[in-house]
């Protein structure tokens, strides 16, 4: 090669040595970023128990909340309506993988949509569980998650409800939640139908344990049930073991209301959950010792609102 070839190469790597460092620099900054955002732990989304008398806590890992279609949004309300209709935003947490109370593991579990029968509105949820533990209590949550709702105040559930059967049922629950990470609160208004004592009870999140209330008149099985919840908490209200107290206002079964005027404390959030509303559903079977036994329970128009 001549030295004019040898003085034209070295030019031409000259005029293109800028553009190579630009490129590795862009690829080097475009590499870090994809490194940085795969090391960002998933934030963890829910807090429960089960009908047993030794309630435990789980977490359920799951991603951000998305934003539900139904109902409007911002940053003091939300609201979801028909929630029956549709399997978006719902999960189902049942052990090993998750800990919604209880230690038994179910055989299986199920749930589907656009049941014609039994149903209100021509189009109903199904929810089922099989437990086999001859030793254990088996539960089965069936959550459902919406925006979040930090500066609510109110949450309304109103829903109707087929417990197919009362054999082998522990407990039926009905619950909503706000998990506050802005107050780092975990606020849940825990409902649930004791067919052992005969009697509602309310959750103490604080304690982890439930409470008997007055009321014994339940839910009737193998009919519809038509179940509304009134609750409110007051942000910075600390009267409830010097934490924000969570207040049960009322619950109506078909028709007839229940004015329970009942407080119980709210809990401390998980390090790292994030906000977001909610209710859910839960099966509870007592032990199971003459072999598999199967709960199920139909929901039908099924709505909330926070605000």
């Amino acid at each position: 090669m001549s030295r004019k070839d040898d003085s034209a190469t070295g030019a031409i790597l000259s005029n293109i040595q800028p553009y190579c460092r630009l490129l590795f620099m862009r690829i080097t900054i475009f590499s870090l970023v994809i490194v940085a955002t795969l090391s960002m732990p998933h934030a963890n989304a829910l807090n429960h128990w089960g009908a047993s008398d030794a309630p435990i806590s789980h977490q359920e890992s799951t991603p951000t909340a998305q934003a539900a279609t139904q109902g409007p949004a911002s940053a003091d309300k939300t609201s979801a309506t028909n929630v029956d209709d549709s399997m978006a935003h719902w999960s189902t947490c049942a052990q090993p993988e998750c800990y919604p109370g209880g230690k038994g593991i179910p055989v299986s579990t199920d749930q589907t949509i656009n049941n014609s029968s039994p149903s209100v509105d021509g189009a109903s949820m199904l929810l089922a569980m099989t437990a086999n533990s001859k030793a254990f209590y088996t539960d089965v949550l069936w959550p459902y998650k919406t925006r979040s709702c930090d500066a609510c105040t109110q949450m309304r559930t109103d829903f109707w409800a087929y417990p197919v059967s009362p054999a082998h049922v522990a407990a039926l629950e009905y619950d909503a939640f706000l998990f506050d990470a802005t107050n780092q609160l975990n606020i849940m208004w825990g409902v649930q139908w004791n067919q052992r004592k005969g009697r509602w009870q309310i959750w103490n999140q604080g304690k982890s344990q439930w409470m008997d209330t007055t009321v014994t008149s339940g839910p009737t099985f193998g009919v519809w049930n038509h179940l509304q919840f009134a609750d409110h908490r007051v942000i910075g209200d600390t009267a409830c073991d010097g934490t924000e107290c969570l207040y049960y206002d009322s619950m109506t079964l078909n028709g007839t209301t229940y004015t329970l005027n009942l407080t119980e404390p709210a809990g401390p959030i998980h390090p790292g959950w994030h906000s977001v509303a909610g209710f859910q559903f839960q099966l509870d079977a007592i032990p199971a010792a003459g072999g598999p036994v199967t709960l199920v329970e139909y929901i039908d128009k099924a709505n909330m609102s926070a605000k």
